[in-house]
């Protein structure tokens, strides 16, 4: 059963799957937005890791409102257009909330 939380953090986990030979210009467009994000209302997080063949972002978020204002930010719109042709698919971008488990501190992001 899916929990409402609404007004409580939220978590999005964004996997970007570059093209052949476009990871290098993929990573310098997320390192080169992810302090302006930093800066936003309501990040509390924006963290950008890599795989071989990928790049997974984990962010959280004060509020879906928050969540919401960040994905028309204009950061966003330069994210998208620096992305645009580089990117084998779409982005698979999950929004999930929290189900605190164990220790507080260890149980959720």
């Amino acid at each position: 059963m899916m929990v409402d939380q609404s007004e409580g953090p939220i978590t999005v986990v964004a996997t970007l799957h570059p093209k052949p030979g476009y990871s290098g210009e993929v990573r310098e467009a997320l390192l080169a937005v992810a302090p302006r994000v930093h800066h936003e209302h309501g990040c509390e997080l924006y963290a950008v890791h890599e795989a071989a063949d990928r790049f997974v972002v984990v962010e959280k978020w004060a509020t879906r409102g928050d969540l919401a204002a960040h994905t028309e930010a204009d950061n966003m719109a330069t994210l998208n257009a620096s992305l645009e042709a580089r990117l084998s698919k779409e982005p698979d971008v999950q929004v999930l909330d929290p189900v605190p488990a164990g220790d507080e501190r260890l149980g959720a992001i």
